[in-house]
């Protein structure tokens, strides 16, 4: 459950190291591949809707994630 709320911390505060940093540590390998994703396009891509797409598949994702927990 902390590894989803990181994400969400590290997002709102643009903290990309510390959200390379969780892709690595984390367990949940599809947190990982979604954080890649969005890390990559946010960085080399100058597609916006694409970087948005990602954006929304990651948070999507965690929401999702934190759901089942409750």
């Amino acid at each position: 459950m902390e590894d989803y709320d990181q994400v969400v911390l590290y997002i709102l505060h643009n903290k990309w190291d510390d959200l390379f940093m969780l892709m690595l540590r984390t367990n949940d390998d599809l947190l990982a591949k979604k954080i890649r994703l969005f890390l990559h396009e946010y960085h080399y891509s100058a597609n916006e809707h694409l970087l948005n797409e990602y954006y929304d598949n990651l948070i999507d994702y965690v929401d999702h994630a934190t759901s089942h927990f409750l």
